[in-house]
């Protein structure tokens, strides 16, 4: 396949890899120039019936069997692709199939359709999610999904869309948003997705694109790294995680710095499982392009410094920043020194028994007041489980630092699936039933829930029984 030329790759799974595919990583500087004036906020809109019809037909191809509407959605069955065309991806701006095949036996068209200003300050393109599945591709490549953005706030053929697109196993669009993170006048495409890899192991990620002059690039990405995407684990920095291991809550916030620049991007995460503890990773521009500016971490001593770089830091970089401009303004360096604060709260509380789980829980509630609320549940948890050594006797505070934790996790995991798109999220207990200190409380409530639902079934079979 190729993307003029078209490479498709399978996404992984690894936390010490690079967050970002730096793309843009051209010189770019830091001086305080005018802001330029904001682009109009997206208008939410809707897609027609027809219209959707026109996005599988002419965009896509697709011949269509028959068709449900939902609140939400338009889902096409399709009996193959027209004109002898080898995947969906002929009809998009500068993607052509190559040597990928992909039969879409359904497709998924979200009604939700922004028009927003994504090519250029003034634009009203037309921004369209579409899940693909096919029941002929093989396992590794089922699922084709991303957004298509119009060159007008018309669903048109003529002037083909530009594609943010995806293939996987078992992959769906969760969300989209619009905000410009670079600061330049246009707005970018925030994408959130999920997907399985091998394993049995669900990831879901939050990627950025940009689409000025309608080409489709990708200016962060959570799925991939500069030296290439391994075919069984995830290179990145996930948005949530689960897996054998445990479960990865994170959060994703864009921060203001001010004087013109871009924005920087803030994700924190709390890992729960096996292992108890939490990762901070700030991306910027600060000039040279998008790099991650500071990592923390309680997990593993990080490697080199922010940017990967040996300049004399020491054996331990953790949560040291990297070089900034002597040109970088005052609000952005007091912004960043903050963050940089933060972390270093975190990681000055290590674990080592029910002393240190005390100032644990005092470092981890100073963190959250510093708005870095999944940072400070990895925190806790870790000195929930140093608490749990003093069964019985610290085993209810154990509980309760942990039912806080549960409950903070499944947050940031509901914030993921608003949109409605892919369904609900998982239920608490699926956040709840890796943390130790409330087995004691789940295990006899699953069990009890368990037989009652065994019971249901039994007196629906013995009742289908009768009325045979």
């Amino acid at each position: 396949m190729t993307r003029e030329p078209v490479a498709v790759r399978r996404r992984s799974s690894c936390w010490g890899c690079a967050f970002l595919m730096l793309g843009l990583l051209g010189a770019s500087t830091v001086r305080a120039n005018p802001p330029l004036p904001s682009a109009p906020s997206p208008l939410d809109e809707r897609l027609s019936a027809a219209d959707a019809v026109e996005v599988v037909t002419s965009v896509l191809g697709g011949v269509i069997l028959d068709v449900q509407e939902s609140p939400d959605r338009f889902t096409f069955d399709l009996e193959g692709l027209a004109g002898g065309r080898a995947c969906p991806l002929d009809g998009v701006r500068d993607v052509r199939c190559g040597a990928f095949r992909f039969v879409p036996s359904r497709v998924v068209v979200m009604r939700r359709a922004p028009v927003a200003a994504l090519t250029g300050h003034l634009a009203r393109n037309r921004v369209v999610v579409i899940d693909m599945e096919s029941d002929l591709a093989a396992l590794s490549s089922g699922t084709l999904h991303g957004v298509l953005v119009f060159p007008t706030a018309r669903i048109t053929v003529r002037d083909k869309p530009a594609f943010a697109w995806y293939v996987s196993r078992e992959g769906a669009g969760l969300n989209i948003e619009m905000r410009d993170l670079d600061r330049d006048g246009v707005l970018d495409l925030f994408y959130t997705y999920t997907q399985w890899l091998p394993g049995g192991v669900r990831v879901i990620s939050r990627d950025v694109w940009s689409f000025v002059e309608m080409r489709a690039s990708k200016m962060l990405s959570s799925g991939e790294k500069l030296s290439g995407v391994s075919t069984s684990m995830f290179d990145g920095v996930p948005l949530h995680r689960d897996d054998d291991a445990g479960i990865l809550r994170g959060a994703w916030r864009v921060l203001s710095l001010g004087n013109g620049l871009p924005a920087a991007v803030v994700v924190e995460q709390a890992h729960l499982g096996s292992r108890a503890g939490w990762e901070l990773h700030v991306v910027a521009d600060l000039g040279g392009g998008w790099r991650e500016h500071l990592v923390g971490t309680s997990l593993a001593t990080v490697s080199g410094d922010a940017y990967g770089a040996d300049d004399g830091l020491g054996d331990d970089p953790n949560c040291l920043p990297g070089d900034v401009t002597s040109d970088l303004g005052l609000e952005a360096r007091r912004r960043l020194l903050e963050l940089e604060s933060a972390c270093r709260v975190a990681a000055s509380a290590s674990p080592g028994g029910t002393g240190h789980a005390l100032a644990m829980l005092w470092a981890a509630w100073r963190t959250r007041v510093a708005g870095l609320n999944l940072v400070a549940a990895g925190m806790a948890e870790s000195a929930s489980r140093e608490l749990a050594d003093g069964w019985p006797v610290t085993w209810p505070l154990s509980a309760l630092i942990s039912l806080d934790v549960a409950t903070t996790a499944h947050a940031a995991l509901r914030d993921a699936y608003a949109s409605g798109w892919q369904g609900d999220a998982d239920s608490w207990l699926s956040d709840a039933r890796v943390l130790p200190a409330l087995v004691p409380l789940i295990a006899p409530f699953e069990a009890l829930r368990s037989r009652l639902a065994g019971a249901w079934q039994s007196w629906n079979a013995a009742l289908q029984a009768d009325s045979d």
